[in-house]
């Protein structure tokens, strides 16, 4: 089962490289898809893969049974709406465990009675004192952050994605040490690391 499970997650991982691969070079008909948008979509790929490559997610699964995905904003919930459809698409249950895709306001989120979800997905660019507060929460709460924006790995969130000759999923080993996660090495090993 665990060679079914290490080439399902390969699979995962290599789709979505090829995906956004082709998507940072692909341009649209309209010219309204901007290199974020891209960036997010493929990153609600490679998110599901890091999800499913912690190897503490069956700790994190909820009281009723359910991995609880987030897709948090500051203040644009209409288009973390959008990729939370996509996500649920995308994503249905991991090892066998059903998926709840939900949105929250970071602020939200934030407050000690929320309940806390198994990981988070930015689904919009924060500011330094947004993001700041959410790399602060991921570590206290051993909770995996994805971004798919640019330099927000290399400002604490613990996951994203690096775009240069290819793309790789960007890890903070800084992140990863300080919050404690436990991420498969296959996961680490294709992962560029930002020290």
């Amino acid at each position: 089962m665990s060679v079914q499970i290490r080439r399902s997650t390969l699979l995962t991982l290599a789709l979505g490289l090829l995906c956004l691969s082709l998507l940072v070079c692909a341009t649209t008909a309209n010219g309204t898809d901007s290199f974020s948008e891209r960036r997010v979509l493929v990153g609600l790929k490679l998110f599901r893969t890091l999800v499913a490559a912690d190897l503490d997610i069956d700790t994190k699964i909820s009281g009723d049974n359910q991995l609880n995905l987030l897709l948090v904003y500051a203040d644009d919930e209409t288009t973390a709406s959008n990729y939370q459809k996509a996500l649920e698409q995308d994503v249905d249950s991991l090892n066998g465990t059903p998926v709840s895709v939900r949105v929250s306001a970071l602020s939200a989120l934030l407050q000690p009675t929320s309940s806390k979800p198994a990981a988070i997905f930015v689904s919009q660019a924060l500011r330094d004192s947004e993001r700041d507060a959410l790399v602060r929460y991921s570590i206290a709460n051993n909770i995996i952050v994805f971004s798919p924006f640019e330099e927000d790995v290399e400002r604490g969130v613990l996951a994203g994605l690096s775009v240069q000759a290819t793309v790789r999923p960007l890890i903070n080993m800084q992140t990863l040490s300080a919050g404690q996660f436990n991420i498969k090495p296959f996961y680490l090993k294709v992962a560029k690391h930002y020290e």
